[in-house]
């Protein structure tokens, strides 16, 4: 999470806020969005598409932008525009390639890249989108969890209870 913050900002620094990247033609941003970002990455290699494998091996993939509504509207015009990132923290040659337990997706908006926004945490108990969980409170006890929530000892995991123990 760290690289990817760090490079968002130093990109932005360096090329004003994100809503200013806009292209209209959606390759052509997208395009622009991954060669600003991967400009401030240590890439050890690009492979194609818009994935790439950092100096520590984790994996950037589908490093892409884009809009549940709208597209081909500028930020001021659509307030869902986003872009969608999704990192393998062991590389797609090792661990599980499971969301959740490696592969992590973090949301771009025009305020910086953060965890996926998810309100219910049963998205990260039955589907996998555990980003902003891992983020929040520092573990993966929801590994330990059933798809409902609950840890072996009985203990439901929520928001306000965040580790089987």
């Amino acid at each position: 999470m760290r690289i990817l913050l760090t490079a968002f900002e130093r990109a932005q620094a360096v090329y004003g806020p994100i809503d200013r990247w806009y292209i209209e033609d959606y390759e052509k941003f997208r395009k622009r969005f991954s060669e600003r970002l991967t400009e401030f990455m240590k890439i050890s290699k690009d492979n194609g598409d818009y994935s790439y494998i950092l100096a520590d091996g984790t994996l950037i993939g589908d490093l892409n932008y884009s809009a549940s509504t709208n597209f081909g509207q500028p930020f001021e015009y659509d307030s869902n525009w986003r872009g969608v990132i999704e990192v393998d923290i062991d590389g797609k040659n090792k661990g599980k390639n499971q969301l959740g337990t490696d592969i992590f997706v973090f949301d771009v908006i025009t305020d910086g890249i953060f965890p996926e926004q998810l309100l219910d945490e049963s998205q990260c108990f039955a589907h996998g989108y555990c980003t902003r969980w891992v983020i929040e409170n520092e573990n993966m006890d929801y590994l330990k969890a059933g798809s409902d929530g609950k840890c072996p000892n009985g203990v439901q995991l929520s928001w306000t209870q965040t580790s089987c123990k």
